[in-house]
Order: C-alpha cells, then sequence, then structure tokens
C-alpha cells in the first residue's frame, strides 16, 4: 500500500489529499462552502480521481473552514440564475453524491462546522458521520426558503431516522447541535474537538484501508443498496457482491491465512 503524502487541487471546490490507502477530500470555498454549479463539478472530479486510485481504500470528506462543513446550495447563484440552471445544480448534486454511495468504498464526513441544506444531504450521501462537539447547527432548513431538500434529504433522512420523524424535521426545517445530531442518530462517532474529529475519521479510514478493503466495500455496497429494497433482491444483490469478492486475492489470502494461523496480509486487491 501507498504511504507517500500527496495534495492535489481542485479548482472552485477544496483539494484532495491522499495519505496512504486513504483520501481525504477537503472542502475550500469561502466563505461557508457553499456549492454552485461548478463547485459540484470540481467535488465530482475529486471523487471520480479517487475511485478510479487503486491506492485508495476509503475517504474522508472534510473542510478547511473553522465555522463551516458546508451551508449547501448558494443561494446567491440561484438569485442570478435561470430556473434551469437551478435545476441543472440540484441534477448536479445528486448525481455527485450517488457516486459516493455507489462506490465500494468507505466515504465518511468529518464534520466540525455549521453542516445545512445541501451541505447536510452531501453529508448524508456519506456512508458514516462523524462529528466535533460545539454550538454550531446541523440540519435541513430549505422549507424556511419556499424550497424543500431537492439534493437527496426527502430520501435519506427518513432512512436513517424513520419516515415520521425524517417528515417532521424537513417540514419543521429542524436544525440542532451535534450533541443532539448524535442522539438522534444522524451523527455516528462524536468527538471533543474539531482535530479529534478529523484524525478520528482518517484513523477509522485507515484501518479500512488496511483491511480487506474488497471484502468491505462490496459489504457496503451490498448493505447500503439493499437496504430498504425487497429482501429477495437484497439477497440477489449480497449473492453478486460476494461472488466478486470471492474471486479476490484478499480473500484468497485470509483463506489461507486462517488454515495456516497466521495473520492475513491483506492488499486490497
Amino acid at each position: 500500500m501507498v504511504s507517500s503524502y500527496k495534495v492535489i487541487v481542485f479548482p472552485m471546490s477544496g483539494r484532495m489529499e491522499k495519505q496512504g490507502g486513504v483520501g481525504i477530500i477537503v472542502l475550500d470555498r469561502p466563505p461557508a462552502n457553499s456549492y454552485d454549479y461548478a463547485f459540484l463539478r470540481s467535488f465530482a472530479s475529486a471523487i471520480d480521481d479517487l475511485r478510479a486510485d487503486e491506492d485508495i481504500h476509503a475517504v474522508v470528506v472534510s473542510s478547511a473552514s473553522e465555522k463551516f462543513f458546508s451551508a449547501g446550495a448558494d443561494v446567491s447563484a440561484f438569485a442570478k440564475g435561470t430556473t434551469r440552471s437551478r435545476v441543472m445544480t440540484a441534477t448536479l448534486a445528486h448525481e455527485a453524491f450517488r457516486k459516493m454511495e455507489n462506490t465500494p468504498i468507505l466515504f465518511i464526513a468529518a464534520i466540525s462546522g455549521h453542516c445545512l441544506g445541501g451541505g447536510f444531504e452531501l453529508a448524508l450521501a456519506c456512508d458514516l458521520r462523524f462529528a466535533a462537539e460545539g454550538s454550531y447547527q446541523i440540519g435541513l432548513p430549505e422549507t424556511n426558503l419556499g424550497l424543500f431538500p431537492g439534493s437527496g434529504g426527502t430520501q435519506r433522512l427518513p432512512r436513517l431516522v424513520g419516515l415520521s420523524k425524517g417528515l417532521d424535521m424537513i417540514l419543521s426545517a429542524t436544525t440542532m447541535t451535534p450533541a443532539q445530531a448524535s442522539e438522534t442518530g444522524l451523527v455516528d462517532r462524536l468527538f471533543e474537538d474539531a482535530a479529534a474529529c478529523k484524525q478520528g475519521a482518517i484513523d477509522y479510514a485507515t484501518r479500512i484501508a488496511a483491511g480487506p478493503s474488497v471484502a468491505l466495500g462490496h459489504a457496503k455496497l451490498a448493505v447500503t443498496q439493499g437496504f430498504g429494497a425487497p429482501l429477495d433482491l437484497g439477497l440477489a444483490l449480497e449473492r453478486e457482491a460476494i461472488s466478486r469478492v470471492f474471486v479476490s486475492q484478499d480473500a484468497n489470502e485470509g483463506i489461507k491465512a486462517f488454515g495456516e494461523k497466521r495473520k492475513a496480509e491483506f492488499k486490497g486487491e
């Protein structure tokens, strides 16, 4: 596994860092990491590059801002744009966020600042959400603007917290602190500060990247794509996933190591 540290700048959205088998997308569009069409194109490009990189087996999405993870869609850009440009921005957000879910790589959102609207929808599209303690807000306040969460929030939030709870949160434009989000199930792990949160996400991702990442990646797809589907469809997805894993070098190494009573040396292949 590659151990070098590398930084690649993505215009309009931030930068991508590579640390061993972990890719780190750092959102960096001051002041609030609000996204427009150009930002989303850059973000989607970063995801494409990471998932095509054979050395990357897990990804952390973080922010360069101390105050914001992301405030979501750039409302000022919406105000200046046409109906078509607004619709296409929302469409691109759907496509970019879906890339994370459809990739057999773990994505973790490391949240340590306001995570609102489309910014929270981005975090919801990640597989796990880690957050730092603080007084900042997390939620979907779009109905305050006469809109509703249109970048996946109406589908992902209810799947996470339940139909009635999710609907209530969306209609009421509910926002909450990280501690409240953790109690509600929106956040999977809570850390004492921003540095601990980002490092905790990187450490978790590093463990995944160093393990049998082929199996872990396909397990992710089986779980996320099968969740909410009819049982027979979910089981069919599982069979397809395990069939692909059985032919991997990691599976052969794991089975061989078990028989030889030694620790397996996985290579993510």
